[in-house]
Parts: C-alpha cells; sequence; structure tokens
C-alpha cells in the first residue's frame, strides 16, 4: 500500500503542472494563498459547477491545511465522498499540491473517474485483494522523508 502510495504521489508531482486552474482565491495559509483549483477527468462535473457547490469546503479545507489537520483531513474525506456519491462517479481523488515559489500558491486537483470511463483508467478490480509488503519499512522512511523535506522548506 505505501509503494502505491509513494508511486502516485511521484506521479501526481510529475503530471499536476500540466492541469492549471483558472479559479483564484486569496486565502492564506501556512503554506501560501490558494491559487486555483481544477476537475480532471469528468465529462459531467465543470469546476463552475464545483465552484457553485463546493468552493466553500475548498476553500475552508485550504485554510485548515497546516493549521488543524484533523480538520483538513475530515473536510478532504468529505470532499471525496460527495464527489463519489455522485451516481456517475466511480472514483475521486482530492490533491492538494503547493508550489515552491513564492508566494507558495496551492493548486486543488479533483481527479474524477466516472463510470462510463472507469475501463479506460482504471482497468483493475477496485479492491486489489493485497496489500504491498514493505518489511525493511523503505517506503514509509521515504514518506516521512518527504514530509520533513516539505516542513523544513516551509519554514525557512
Amino acid at each position: 500500500m505505501l509503494t502505491a502510495r509513494i508511486i502516485f504521489r511521484c506521479a501526481l508531482w510529475s503530471i499536476i503542472p500540466c492541469f492549471s486552474g483558472v479559479l483564484l482565491s486569496q486565502v492564506s495559509f501556512a503554506g501560501g494563498p490558494l491559487h486555483a483549483f481544477d476537475v480532471y477527468g469528468s465529462r459531467s462535473l465543470t469546476r463552475a459547477m464545483v465552484n457553485e457547490t463546493m468552493r466553500p469546503v475548498i476553500v475552508r479545507m485550504v485554510a485548515l491545511r497546516g493549521q488543524d489537520d484533523g480538520a483538513y483531513a475530515t473536510l478532504r474525506d468529505s470532499l471525496r465522498t460527495a464527489l463519489t456519491d455522485r451516481a456517475e462517479v466511480h472514483f475521486a481523488q482530492v490533491s492538494v499540491v503547493p508550489s515552491y515559489r513564492p508566494p507558495y500558491a496551492v493548486d486543488v486537483t479533483l481527479d474524477i473517474v466516472e463510470l462510463e470511463d472507469r475501463q479506460r483508467r482504471m482497468p483493475w478490480p477496485r479492491h486489489l485483494g493485497r496489500l504491498l509488503q514493505d518489511p525493511l519499512g523503505l517506503c514509509g522512511q521515504w514518506i516521512a522523508y518527504e514530509e520533513l523535506g516539505q516542513e523544513l522548506f516551509f519554514t525557512g
């Protein structure tokens, strides 16, 4: 599971800059203001719809990031649940990606896999059936290293 998380994080960090959002806000938090959010992979859920119905949750979630991790995680999970509860959505991922350039703005990407697109984008069973083993704890160490690097970067 940790190996898959690291692979996903690396892939996410390499592709997120390709998706620039256009909805701007000046909400401050420890790492910087909310720059934009984007909806990727959905034909039925548009940025305008998210802006109208979910923007307050996204703004609050970003404001809590780095301030109250428990409340942040709860809002992130409730946003993901609200997205996956839609009848046509198979999977939703909420990603908050900080910039490493001043003013350290944050982009939020909502990656949606709709039922009609599931076979093309996620051609494996929803539950893979087994966890990947990490007997030496290297994946956990890498995640801790990555988190420490981000923390040190943002504290100067």
